[in-house]
């Protein structure tokens, strides 16, 4: 959520925003930091929350339709994405703020960034391996 809000308020700056907000809803149907399609006015506030739904939503219904089978982080995070935005640049656009963030804001984790584009480990293959 974080990286999309960092990449949406980079490429979207608030001049942009204010005259969004001026021609809202004639000549715009989205709205706020995370530019999120509405049909009523929002606050920037209320437009993050909403958008942040949006991104859980996405994020839940992609681990229901991944259920089972074996996925990466980097899986998960792109289906989500897509779900959100189905723009390639878009989405490419955020896992390069999402690895700025993993590598140097948020090092706790670090481990997880390093293995995103690997599918867990199951036990099965432990015990295949031993």
């Amino acid at each position: 959520m974080y990286a999309v809000l960092i990449y949406e308020t980079f490429n979207r700056p608030w001049v942009a925003q204010a005259i969004e907000r001026m021609v809202f809803p004639w000549g715009s149907h989205t709205l706020g930091p995370m530019q999120v399609h509405t049909s009523k006015r929002l606050s920037d506030w209320g437009c993050v929350v909403v958008g942040t739904q949006h991104l859980r939503d996405a994020f839940e219904t992609t681990n229901t339709d991944l259920h089972g089978k074996p996925k990466s982080r980097y899986e998960v995070i792109w289906m989500s994405l897509a779900k959100y935005n189905r723009d390639v640049n878009y989405i490419a656009g955020v896992f390069e703020v999402l690895h700025i963030l993993w590598a140097q804001v948020a090092t706790d984790y670090r481990t997880e960034f390093e293995t995103m584009y690997y599918p867990p480990v199951t036990t099965a293959q432990v015990a295949g391996q031993q």
